[in-house]
């Protein structure tokens, strides 16, 4: 199919299409031909729709079980072919800048243990809840905290984590999304981190803003938020708005405060703020 220009009865090598990779200014560190193959791999199994016979035929692999190598022989020609043109019109889409999951430059992970997420909380027998309704008595943990239970002082936690790492890094003006749980969790916590930023609110109300989709004045900030011309909001709390389709070029910080259901979805939130452009 892509025939060497010095003979037709050899195929171009590896190492050509390597050079074409740095003449379009990709190093080997971020590229290389066979990088395209992970690529494939990656997507084609998380997409969730061919199996990995499938998969592992396309990519031209052989089977690491001896025995299983020796008798399992079918090519699933069928499903390769569904699976290729499945890849062609993802590849499209891409082409067309949808659904794009974009290069994602260098980000770095912190990870900030609270020790109710790690141990677990057992309110204390006849505890009741704000509407006076006795609290279940059993161990919470992170799939309930701001779904079933609220810990106001865990919100109040986590907003002084965020609010000490602004100010330890010498510029309380990076631009920082925090994801929560949902609507709710995002207006609380915004409030929480209206608080320990008093002095900066003080000076621009938009300081601190939630974006969600309940709340008009917030959404029409979100324009502001992605302008990277624009000084304000600074801090905005979300749940669902800015997980894929929106990017924030100027984004320096990014704070999960809710469980991630993917890698995927992982990428997704984190390309918001660490996009090349």
């Amino acid at each position: 199919m892509f025939p060497s220009i010095r003979t037709p009865l050899k195929p171009i090598s590896e190492n050509t299409l390597n050079a074409g990779l740095r003449r379009l200014g990709y190093a080997k560190e971020e590229m290389t031909a066979h990088g395209f193959r992970s690529v494939a791999s990656t997507l084609l199994n998380e997409s969730g729709e061919w199996s990995s016979d499938a998969i592992e035929r396309a990519l031209a692999h052989m089977d690491k079980n001896a025995v299983r190598s020796a008798y399992h022989r079918g090519p699933h020609w069928k499903e390769r072919f569904e699976m290729a043109q499945w890849w062609a019109d993802y590849l499209d889409t891409l082409r067309t800048g949808a659904g794009v999951v974009a290069f994602l430059a260098t980000y770095k992970v912190i990870k900030v243990h609270v020790d109710r997420d790690i141990q677990g909380h057992r309110p204390q027998a006849g505890h009741l809840d704000r509407d006076g309704n006795e609290i279940e008595d059993r161990i919470y943990n992170t799939r309930d905290f701001d779904r079933t239970l609220v810990l106001d002082d865990r919100t109040k936690l986590v907003a002084r984590k965020v609010t000490e790492f602004l100010k330890e890094s010498g510029d309380r003006y990076q631009k920082t999304i925090v994801f929560c749980v949902d609507q709710e969790h995002a207006a609380r916590m915004a409030q929480a981190l209206i608080n320990e930023n008093a002095d900066l609110v003080a000076e621009n109300s938009r300081y601190v803003m939630r974006i969600t989709g309940n709340d008009p004045e917030g959404q029409a900030q979100l324009g502001n938020f992605i302008d990277p011309e624009s000084r304000y909001p600074v801090l905005v709390t979300i749940s669902r708005l800015l997980s894929m389709g929106v990017d924030a070029q100027t984004c320096r910080l990014i704070v999960l405060d809710r469980d991630v259901g993917s890698m995927t979805e992982f990428k997704q939130i984190v390309g918001r703020g660490t996009r090349v452009h």
